[in-house]
């Protein structure tokens, strides 16, 4: 099932995407989801964040270089917060701000928590993973290595168009394309089977030291190398079997 949260007569509501439709759903975040027998059409409609994050944790360095030798070890996965004070959906913009000399874009896959873990088995972790969305996680590069400063000014998160809930961890570790693009042009490309940690290990790292709780997002890493943008640019974010995820960079 592909979810995603649209502005319908004012209010924010869930919605199942079927085909060119928007199909109201009850029932919440994580749990069961029915539909009411109301749907809208999708063409025009003011897709939202498809969830509202509680909290976003980025995994830095999230991929195997190509041609890595894997078996020299992992260690543990390095992650920090993204402290973002609202995370846009899909047409969201990205603000360049007059502060920064340049600002980059990492076209990411993200998971979202769909039920309260604390100190999980792998096992749990995995069942804890309600679904999968585009993300682009825009970075101040010239903070590093104040990670989370560079990752957290206003607007530089977004999540989209909507979740699917139907992926498996099995098909990640297959490999799903993953790629940016900038006013068209191809800027960065991978694949899900050279992320360095799996899903529900990194579910299962974090949940040792804080509650995760649904709705909370963790970006699972870009592949190299960061592209800049600059005002004017629209950023496409592609996930294959999931969606794009599309951002326009404004001036602030």
């Amino acid at each position: 099932m592909k979810v995603a949260r649209a502005r319908l007569d004012g209010v924010p509501t869930l919605c199942e995407v079927s085909g060119d439709q928007l199909c109201v759903l009850e029932g919440h975040l994580g749990g069961p989801l029915e539909r009411t027998g109301e749907c809208h059409p999708l063409a025009g409609a003011e897709l939202l964040c498809p969830v509202e994050p509680g909290r976003i944790f980025a995994v830095l360095g999230g991929f195997w270089d190509e041609g890595a030798d894997r078996s020299t070890g992992r260690g543990q996965p390095l992650v920090c917060p993204k402290v973002v004070p609202q995370t846009s959906g899909d047409g969201g913009q990205v603000t360049f701000w007059a502060s920064l000399s340049s600002v980059s874009i990492e076209a990411e896959m993200a998971l979202v928590v769909g039920r309260t873990v604390r100190s999980a088995s792998l096992e749990e972790s995995a069942a804890a993973i309600w679904g999968y969305t585009c993300c682009n996680d825009v970075t101040a590069t010239e903070h590093f290595p104040q990670f989370w400063l560079a990752k957290s000014f206003d607007t530089f998160a977004s999540l989209g168009p909507w979740v699917c809930t139907d992926l498996t961890e099995n098909r990640i570790r297959e490999g799903l394309a993953i790629e940016a693009r900038v006013n068209g042009a191809t800027v960065q490309s991978g694949t899900t089977a050279r992320y360095r940690f799996w899903p529900a290990e990194v579910v299962q790292f974090l949940s040792e030291v804080c509650t995760l709780n649904p709705g909370d997002v963790i970006t699972l890493g870009t592949p190299p190398p960061l592209p800049d943008v600059v005002v004017g640019d629209v950023v496409e974010i592609e996930v294959e079997e999931i969606g794009t995820l599309t951002n326009r960079v404004v001036g602030g």
